[in-house]
């Protein structure tokens, strides 16, 4: 299985702008998510774990920066899922269209 890369959003997403501070210190690392994933939007949660859209594929991903791991969940047929944002109760939510 081919896998696609993507760091600055979920650099992003977990560290927030005020990393980009100039006197930061910036460690950069890649994540590979499935091929053709797309990852759309990202929203870290609390508890670090960084959700992203796979659109195209109608699939909510998860990826445990800690580990590595990344598991897609499929939202059913023709959903598109276009964000993501991380509720006061850690609960994800993303609007879908058709």
């Amino acid at each position: 299985m081919a896998w696609h890369y993507f760091a600055i959003p979920v650099f992003l997403a977990v560290f927030g702008l005020n990393a980009l501070a100039a006197d930061a210190v910036i460690k950069v690392q890649d994540f590979a998510v499935p091929q053709g994933a797309h990852p759309h939007d990202v929203a870290a949660g609390a508890d670090g774990i960084v959700w992203y859209t796979a659109q195209a594929q109608g699939a909510l991903g998860r990826l445990d920066p800690k580990t590595g791991i990344v598991k897609q969940i499929p939202l059913g047929k023709k959903s598109a899922p276009h964000g993501v944002i991380i509720g006061q109760d850690q609960a994800y939510g993303s609007p879908m269209a058709e």
